[in-house]
């Protein structure tokens, strides 16, 4: 693993607050922000991207002293430029990806490029459509909170159901009667968020071909 540790001579974190300041929008104490400012969500972002890319963060803290952050990313092998090369003067299909927050793409293009090929994203799902009828699409990836966006979500998630490429949507913890009903749309498969980046990638890229197949429940692996 790498490891990358930022130190601070700060006003610390109490032990009983090390867990809340990863959660969004929280911060140790309720009066920092007034004091110090900021909206408390640097360090959840931070965290999710870790654990996205198979690491994690943690800290170290003396309340009064400072504190230190420490994030550890597994250390991963480029290909051969020469291969990357051969594989770019191949056409490729694209993974089109459906989501609306800017930082959840860059995310998802560092986690999906190398085994996609080629990544292009849509905001919404007119957007998305209008990627699709141009051609050069083998999957579709959509994100739930671009698809709550939407004035009719069923309606939205129907129009990419009718697609002819394999659609994918990331859900938060779905149930059973959620299933059925994406199910029922044609989305083809459920991936429950939060999951880890690997095996978001394994069951994107798993079967080969762009032949749409019946909904097989939920994949996920909490990060």
């Amino acid at each position: 693993l790498n490891a990358i540790s930022v130190e601070d001579s700060g006003i610390g974190i109490p032990a009983d607050k090390i867990d809340l300041i990863f959660e969004s929008f929280r911060q140790a104490d309720a009066g920092t922000a007034r004091k110090f400012g900021g909206t408390g969500l640097g360090l959840s972002i931070c965290r999710n991207l870790a654990r996205a890319m198979d690491g994690d963060i943690s800290v170290a803290s003396v309340p009064g002293e400072g504190s230190t952050f420490t994030v550890r990313i597994p250390l991963v092998h480029a290909a051969d430029p020469a291969s990357l090369q051969a594989a770019a003067d191949q056409p490729q299909d694209a993974l089109l990806i459906v989501d609306r927050n800017p930082i959840s793409r860059s995310m998802l293009r560092a986690l999906l490029e190398a085994r996609a090929g080629t990544v292009v994203f849509a905001a919404s799902v007119d957007e998305a459509l209008d990627r699709l009828a141009r051609g050069g699409i083998s999957r579709i990836l959509v994100d739930e909170a671009t698809i709550r966006a939407e004035v009719d979500s069923d309606a939205a998630m129907e129009r990419i159901g009718q697609c002819d490429v394999p659609s994918f949507l990331l859900w938060s913890t779905p149930k059973d009667a959620d299933l059925a009903h994406f199910a029922a749309l044609g989305i083809d498969q459920v991936i429950a968020k939060p999951i880890a980046g690997n095996i978001l990638s394994d069951r994107l890229f798993r079967d080969p071909g762009t032949q749409k197949s019946p909904i097989s429940g939920v994949v996920s692996q909490a990060a």
